[in-house]
């Protein structure tokens, strides 16, 4: 069964081509379910940058952390996006720094093993994430892009469409 949109994953030396599934890696992944966009970007495009502060005790809920909910934003409303740290409703600022300009690319800098969600529903621009990433990462993406240059966790590109 062919199809014109494929989901990959490549891991260091490795890219592998699945329809239906996401790969798990404990090296440098990369999860993608795009059409690339005729306009790259190119070197010294603008970026969002959230540099994590400190490791959450407990999972941080991270559904705004996404390119759909922050391009276009200054840097001020972006800090005050909703989290939830469990059930206790928190801001962006008071776990990331928040630098860079408005832009559809994000570059995510810390051990975020316990920041949920990150990209959930995307439907385009570009996560970047130097270090680990948490569960659910790429949850439900139509479109863009997420790198991950340490380990990612569990249900990792979940319900892609």
């Amino acid at each position: 069964m062919s199809r014109s949109w494929s989901t990959s994953v490549r891991c260091s030396t490795r890219f592998i081509r699945c329809p239906s599934k996401i790969i798990r890696s404990r090296s440098s992944a990369f999860v993608s379910r795009e059409s690339r966009p005729a306009s790259d970007g190119g070197v010294g495009a603008s970026m969002i940058t959230l540099t994590l502060k400190e490791q959450p005790g407990v999972p941080l809920e991270a559904e705004v952390v996404s390119p759909d909910a922050m391009a276009g934003l200054a840097n001020d409303a972006i800090r005050a996006l909703p989290l939830y740290l469990g059930k206790k409703p928190c801001r962006v600022d008071d776990f990331f720094k928040v630098e860079g300009e408005a832009s559809d690319e994000l570059e995510i800098r810390g051990d975020a093993r316990k920041v949920k969600w990150i990209g959930r529903g995307m439907t385009r621009g570009r996560i970047t994430i130097v270090g680990n990433a948490g569960m659910h990462l790429g949850a439900y993406m139509t479109g863009g892009a997420i790198e991950v240059s340490g380990n990612a966790s569990d249900w990792v590109g979940t319900e892609m469409s």
